[in-house]
């Protein structure tokens, strides 16, 4: 079975909201489940309610996780003033937005932290699909909706 990298790192990072994921485990699609039901399928939220051993939750990284890769890459950075700023915005207020503001005023930079970032995510969700026993393999490509 095949996880796409991307959904499953939108949902690792979703934060608790109005949505809920879930990993279809009969085609690998990640799925999100609105607390609203606005737009959505009542078929889907039927079948994650009654097919539990079909729909996987995926519970979203912790924001001391996301504050960690951040601090990781300001680590692995070259000394110099984007290091010094970067740093800076994590001791601040808002951390998370001080630290994506400081990323505008270098490109370079901002483009590495994406790389970097994207590299990190793609563990976790690796070791979150070995945590939970799901025999998959993540891929760049789209997975397939789920059928309800």
């Amino acid at each position: 079975m095949l996880v796409s990298t991307d959904d499953l790192i939108t949902a690792l990072e979703a934060g608790e909201g109005e949505v809920e994921w879930y990993l279809d485990l009969t085609n690998g699609a990640v799925v999100p489940l609105f607390s609203d039901l606005v737009g959505e399928e009542p078929d889907l939220a039927s079948a994650v309610e009654n097919q539990p051993d079909r729909f996987l939750p995926i519970e979203p990284i912790g924001s001391h996780e996301a504050f960690r890769i951040m601090e990781a890459f300001v680590e692995a950075l070259p000394g110099g003033e984007p290091t010094t700023r970067l740093a800076s915005a994590l001791s601040q207020r808002h951390p998370f937005r001080q630290f994506k503001d400081a990323l505008l005023a270098w490109p370079h930079i901002r483009e590495q932290w994406f790389r970097f970032h994207h590299a990190r995510m793609r563990v976790i969700a690796q070791d979150w699909l070995t945590d939970n026993e799901v025999a998959a393999q993540l891929t760049d490509r789209p997975t397939s909706s789920p059928e309800a």
